[in-house]
């Protein structure tokens, strides 16, 4: 117990190749996200003193409810429920924030990639790198019968990878 009293909720956790800890979870409505040393303090030279958040600009709530590091110690998070920029669905979004907890510019538009397959909603769920670099996404897409799994995978920059399953 490292005697940390945060003020916001943790959903995700790895350990990056240097025995740091990266986090990830909801502060405020916000993805939250943050590194410790092994001791379990905060690693200062990262993110705002250790820690930070993001807002997707979305209407609701971005939480980061699974994460991934790769080798270079980059951080992808998978968020869940993020509320879509007209409010009428949910979206499956996922952010990449670089070795020193900024926003990675080059994934996505500004480090931040969203996708909506469903007019009902989508929920992240997890999130893993395949060995070409490439994110692995699976979750559950909600529709008028019930709610169904997906998987999808996107390139490195963030963009969606057609190449991978088929649409049912």
């Amino acid at each position: 117990y490292a005697g940390l009293d945060l003020p916001n909720t943790i959903l995700a956790m790895r350990e990056q190749s240097d025995g740091q800890i990266v986090v990830g979870g909801i502060a405020n409505k916000m993805g939250y996200f943050a590194r410790f040393n092994q001791d379990g303090t905060f690693d200062t030279t990262y993110a705002n003193n250790g820690e930070g958040v993001i807002d997707t600009s979305f209407n609701g709530r971005t939480r980061f409810t699974s994460l991934v590091v790769d080798d270079h110690d980059n951080a992808w998070f998978a968020c869940e429920s993020a509320v879509s920029v007209d409010g009428t669905d949910t979206e499956v979004v996922v952010v990449k924030i670089d070795q020193n907890g900024n926003l990675e510019t080059s994934f996505g538009v500004g480090g931040i990639a969203s996708y909506n397959y469903s007019p009902y909603g989508e929920n992240g769920g997890s999130i893993d790198i395949d060995q070409q670099g490439r994110l692995v996404i699976g979750g559950t897409s909600e529709t008028p019968s019930g709610n169904r799994g997906y998987l999808f995978r996107l390139n490195p920059d963030g963009s969606f990878d057609s190449d991978f399953g088929t649409v049912q």
